[in-house]
């Protein structure tokens, strides 16, 4: 074999097999990347946990369960209203290094998504009483039901943010948002709350400030680092 071929064979070698700088280089950069998600997974974990642990202990069990149904009402219908469009921005973004049309992804998603989470958040509140006394017999969870509405239209926009993020592969900014000032404005909302003695209503205003700083912090990321505004 001449030198020439030796040198392509072995450019071959280094680069198909990724034991080269470059395979090395991806290596290192997927661990870090699933470092991250994991370290920040972990962090929303245990601050979840003992959030939740806090609520039930001073709050009792029918508070904290009249806390969990605004939460599955929150999650529930700013998840489910997305149309896996915040799936669709990580998936696409990546595809295309034309910045219109990188825009164009992100403005569809929020001109359909933010309308439709409102809509379905103004919903809630108009029909809360209904919710509470007609399917849980219960009208003390008329407030909790349209409190947690609230925090719908901001669910959306959080997850949108974050899967822009995932589309610029930027797991950093995700971990930050998703697994640090989510759940840990939440959680210094809560302990506030609760030493303030303002009960279960004051918790679920505690989430909804969560919900809200999460949504700012996506909306600034998006300001900064991508074409949407």
């Amino acid at each position: 074999m001449s030198e020439g071929g030796r040198r392509r064979a072995g450019t071959t070698d280094v680069d198909g097999n990724g034991d080269g700088p470059k395979g090395f280089a991806s290596i290192r950069l997927l661990l870090k990347s699933g470092g991250v998600v994991m370290l920040g997974l972990l962090l929303e974990l245990a601050i979840s946990f003992v959030g939740k642990v806090l609520i039930a202990r001073f709050l009792g069990r029918i508070e904290y369960g009249a806390i969990s149904l605004g939460i599955i009402t929150a999650s529930i219908s700013s998840t489910l209203f997305l149309f896996g469009m915040n799936a669709g921005l990580g998936r696409y973004i990546p595809r295309t290094d034309e910045v219109a049309e990188r825009r164009g992804y992100l403005v569809t998603a929020f001109a359909i998504v933010v309308p439709l989470s409102t809509l379905v958040g103004a919903t809630i509140v108009l029909t809360a009483p209904f919710l509470a006394g007609e399917i849980f017999d219960d009208q003390s969870l008329t407030s909790i039901f349209r409190i947690f509405a609230l925090a719908i239209p901001f669910g959306a926009v959080m997850k949108l943010s974050i899967g822009a993020m995932q589309g610029n592969m930027d797991s950093l900014s995700k971990a930050v948002v998703e697994n640090v000032v989510f759940p840990l404005t939440r959680f210094i909302a809560i302990v506030a709350i609760l030493l303030a003695g303002l009960g279960q209503i004051g918790v679920a205003y505690a989430y909804l400030a969560s919900y809200f700083l999460a949504g700012l912090a996506g909306i600034y990321y998006l300001a900064k680092r991508t074409s949407l505004f």
